[in-house]
């Protein structure tokens, strides 16, 4: 599968997104994946219209830790404005394992089998971000992991400390 890309369909008040490939920050150019999804599900979810969201990591081979945070925002959105878990589908035992070792099976309905279809996909559209905007989005991803659990609070400390350094030296 290799190259990453984020798709996504809308039916009533369902939002369901498929990661498919290798899902990095640094997909579809410098600053094209996780920019592109955070500024898409900030559109999307704050016209108070989708009440479930359904991400689908059956085609996935790999995400990285920005891509997961922006994740964790989605969840933390629809538990503070639906009173609910986003879901999860994953079928791949290695992305099952990184999602229950940062706090996911925690936060997410994550279910391991699927019969959601993929029709009426498309792909995100694009949105690009200059550097300064792309190191917040990073930097608030890796806040937003930290924000799961102490855990992640310990494992993304030096990470986040870097990040703000790199921040205030602009």
């Amino acid at each position: 599968m290799g190259q990453g890309r984020i798709d996504y369909a809308i039916h009533d008040v369902f939002l369901v997104l498929k990661f498919v490939g290798e899902i990095r920050y640094t997909m579809g150019g410098v600053f094209g994946g996780p920019a592109a999804l955070n500024a898409f599900l900030e559109k999307t979810l704050s016209g108070g219209q989708i009440h479930e969201v359904i991400i689908d990591l059956t085609e996935t081979e790999s995400i990285d830790s920005t891509n997961l945070g922006v994740l964790a925002k989605v969840t933390r959105y629809t538990q503070e404005h639906c009173g609910h878990q986003a879901v999860i589908i994953s079928t791949n035992r290695d992305i099952n394992t990184l999602l229950e070792s940062v706090g996911f099976d925690q936060v997410f309905t994550i279910l391991t089998e699927t019969n959601v279809s993929g029709s009426g996909l498309q792909p995100l559209p694009e949105h690009h971000a200059d550097s300064r905007q792309f190191a917040r989005l990073v930097l608030d991803a890796h806040k937003e992991l930290a924000a799961l659990n102490e855990q992640n609070r310990d494992a993304f400390k030096s990470v986040i400390s870097a990040l703000e350094g790199t921040m205030e030296a602009e």
